[in-house]
């Protein structure tokens, strides 16, 4: 539910009236939401005013944004420097005289030997219901998540399997009628009012992270609840780490 800052200031008020410690001080959260709020819309438009707008409808739901490290080998390092006796540059000299086959087969003995907060992490742009982060967050497979001010401009999926031609005409007029109300909204200068309009359904776009207790996660997520977001996050991390992936994530 998103709530315009007049509504909170509107139910704080009514709240503060009332004579009890609890509700006063629900009425003073109430009120910091409420500033909250219209700050981040006063910034969606500052930004929004500088920006020339367009939509991904030609680019992948997914997209690998930045990997930490950019070259896996470079957790070579990091992984032996317990187990050696000699400096981290001596180390780095050492693996770089390697073969690939060298280098790969002590990598892999190395891997889940040590599973420090951000020795890896990725980064991900994707185009998804907000359903499936609420999924991912709750299994603890995202480390952080940014999410754009909701639009229906991204569009939206309809799992017809189960549900019958007139439910699925009854579900695409109501996506019809939101995407020309938010239209409606946005022309007449009311943009914090056309949140209100898009439904819970509408892809929305989102920066996500992935770190090494969540690819160990993903996996088992995968197992039960694969889709096709989820696919593309495992084969973007295949391609650009394949050891790693092929380590944490089996066959991909």
């Amino acid at each position: 539910l998103v709530a315009t800052p007049e509504a909170l200031k509107g139910a704080a008020y009514q709240l503060r009236s009332i004579d009890n410690s609890y509700f006063k001080n629900l009425a003073a959260s109430l009120l910091d939401a409420a500033g909250d709020r219209q700050t981040s819309i006063q910034l969606t438009t500052r930004v929004n005013k500088h920006l020339v707008h367009s939509l991904p409808t030609d680019r992948d739901p997914v997209v690998l944004v930045a990997a930490r490290p950019l070259n896996e080998f470079d957790l070579l390092t990091d992984l032996a420097f317990s187990y050696a006796q000699t400096s981290l540059y001596d180390l780095e000299e050492n693996f770089d005289r390697l073969s690939y086959k060298a280098r790969a087969d002590l990598f892999k003995i190395l891997l889940g030997s040590d599973q420090r907060p951000g020795m890896l992490v990725y980064k991900f742009e994707i185009i998804s219901e907000p359903k499936l982060i609420h999924d991912l967050l709750r299994e603890k497979i995202l480390s952080g998540v940014v999410g754009q001010t909701p639009t229906p401009a991204y569009g939206y999926d309809i799992d017809d399997q189960d549900i019958d031609d007139s439910t699925v005409d009854m579900l695409q007029r109501c996506y019809d009628m939101s995407l020309k109300l938010y239209g409606i909204l946005q022309a007449s200068k009311k943009s914090k009012l056309s949140q209100l309009v898009v439904l819970n359904g509408h892809r929305q776009r989102s920066l996500v992270e992935i770190d090494l207790a969540g690819l160990n996660r993903l996996n088992q997520f995968s197992k039960s609840s694969e889709n096709a977001i989820t696919r593309e996050i495992k084969t973007r991390i295949s391609e650009r780490h394949p050891l790693i992936a092929r380590h944490y994530l089996g066959p991909i």
